[in-house]
């Protein structure tokens, strides 16, 4: 019978509030977390049709051998929804900034083709 009242409680309460449109979003990239690559968006919303998003990755695994294939992103972006913000289509103007430390990959070469030999002996 409590966890009637308590349901009850809870429907009740929650119809005395009014509805809101979404205001934030926190998002990843799967595919790139699942190869080390982590990171996390942010958008908030700003006005009805405007809303900011700020994206950022890294990675900063040293693999063995002193093998690099590490990295830092950033890019903020803003956007302008063609109907309501967070659905259907927008238009954006973002920045990108980032540095990136890749080399000392042997294999690559073989997979890559002759081109690629620089990969083992230089640094990105």
């Amino acid at each position: 019978m409590k966890q009637v009242f308590v349901l009850l409680a809870v429907i009740i309460a929650g119809a005395g509030l009014a509805a809101r449109a979404q205001n934030l979003a926190v998002k990843t990239n799967l595919l790139s977390d699942a190869v080390l690559s982590p990171n996390l968006g942010l958008e908030a919303g700003l006005a009805p049709k405007w809303t900011l998003d700020v994206s950022g990755q890294l990675n900063a695994w040293t693999l063995s051998h002193d093998r690099r294939w590490k990295h830092w992103a950033a890019q903020p972006e803003i956007r302008y929804w063609l109907c309501d913000r967070f659905g259907s289509h927008f238009l954006g103007a973002h920045i990108h900034g980032g540095q990136f430390n890749f080399g000392g990959f042997d294999g690559l070469v073989d997979f890559l083709g002759t081109d690629a030999r620089k990969l083992k002996d230089s640094r990105y």
